[in-house]
């Protein structure tokens, strides 16, 4: 049996009781997800507003007061971590000290350099106290770092306490240079003996012979090269000591209301002050006169005959004349030795000679060869 086809007026109403039914299906998601809503809102506690109630505007003085409040902590916190902070620094330092009396000094320089990074309370006391146990342990480069950073960020009227200490490390460096340079100069002069030695094929000392990183031989003026630099390094740091020991910040005058014994005791300090300067200032002009000998004896030729000494250069002669005029009589004398060595070997050897000597016939009776040097 054939169905019916639907009139118009039925899709009409059939398309409309489609539409009706999403609709309700909406409305019903709609409420149910409004009943959720409400839900949750009544169990959130008294937080929340009640039910159909609208939350209240927050009063703008409340507003400020939280506000307020927020903000005093940042302060609290600061100067809390802070306190905290300064306590850890003088447990710090009370360790660093007991190391330094016990005469620990590594363990009192690993124990300052702690106090070194954050420290906004007088920074430069870290480095000062980092710089002076680093120098009764020898560590002079580190010592003169770390004083040199105190220098820095020190105030005035600490600034000769500073400077003491910098010029007892200044003059240790100094020290141990000239020891550097002169070690370098001994070995220098035995390794130049040793190379003329080797050059004429007699026996001769092969342990002062040493190679650098590139595997090149290092010769005896490599090592007196050594020598002046050290010397040179040696008279800079004698210098700075000599300026830091005698400061500016050192001469201050004692104040008009000290005692007779406290001004006295000022003078003497001064006094001492500027012998030691004095002193500092006498050992960087040895050590440049140290350099200069070393450079001269690197530049001499060792082969040349050392002068006799009643030899003296002529009145009024330079140093270039006095060397051109040297250099002239030893090509002369070098010309002269060649000159007899050819006639006596034209005397020796004229014939093909038959010689009874021990090696047999030869040519002529030529002498040993004759050295230029």
């Amino acid at each position: 049996m054939s169905k019916k086809p639907l009139s118009r007026r039925d899709l009409r109403s059939k398309s409309r009781r489609r539409q009706d039914e999403r609709r309700a299906r909406a409305r019903a998601e709609r409420e149910r997800r409004e009943a959720e809503r409400q839900a949750a809102a009544r169990s959130t506690g008294p937080m929340g507003p009640p039910p159909g109630r609208a939350r209240k505007e927050t009063p703008p003085r409340v507003r400020r007061r939280r506000l307020l409040f927020w903000l005093s902590l940042v302060p609290a916190i600061f100067v809390l971590s802070y306190g905290i902070h300064f306590a850890r620094l003088n447990a710090t330092f009370a360790r660093a000290e007991a190391h330094y009396a016990a005469g620990e000094y590594w363990d009192a320089y690993e124990t300052f350099s702690e106090m070194q990074s954050p420290n906004i309370a007088e920074p430069w006391k870290a480095h000062f106290n980092t710089g002076t146990a680093a120098y009764r342990e020898d560590l002079l480069f580190l010592a003169e770092v770390n004083l040199d950073k105190s220098l820095r960020l020190v105030p005035e009227e600490h600034r000769c306490d500073v400077q003491t200490n910098r010029s007892l490390v200044l003059e240790a460096q100094g020290d141990a240079l000239v020891a550097s340079a002169e070690a370098e100069y001994e070995w220098a002069v035995a390794q130049r003996e040793a190379e003329i030695a080797r050059l004429l094929g007699e026996p001769y000392d092969a342990t002062l012979f040493e190679l650098d990183y590139l595997d090149v031989e290092i010769s005896s003026y490599d090592r007196f090269d050594r020598a002046a630099r050290d010397q040179y390094l040696a008279a800079e740091y004698f210098a700075y000591a000599a300026e830091a020991i005698n400061d500016p910040a050192c001469q201050t005058p004692p104040p008009p209301e000290a005692s007779q014994s406290e001004q006295e005791q000022a003078e003497q300090e001064q006094q001492q002050r500027e012998q030691e300067q004095e002193r500092l200032e006498e050992q960087a002009q040895e050590a440049n006169e140290d350099r200069q000998e070393i450079e001269k004896e690197a530049a001499s030729d060792p082969f040349e005959p050392e002068p006799e000494p009643g030899e003296q250069p002529e009145p009024g002669e330079t140093e270039e004349e006095r060397a051109a005029r040297e250099e002239a009589e030893r090509q002369e004398q070098l010309e002269q030795r060649n000159e007899d060595a050819e006639e006596q070997a034209e005397g020796d050897g004229d014939g093909e000679g038959e010689g009874d000597g021990e090696d047999g016939d030869g040519d002529g009776g030529g002498g040993p060869p004759v050295s230029n040097w």
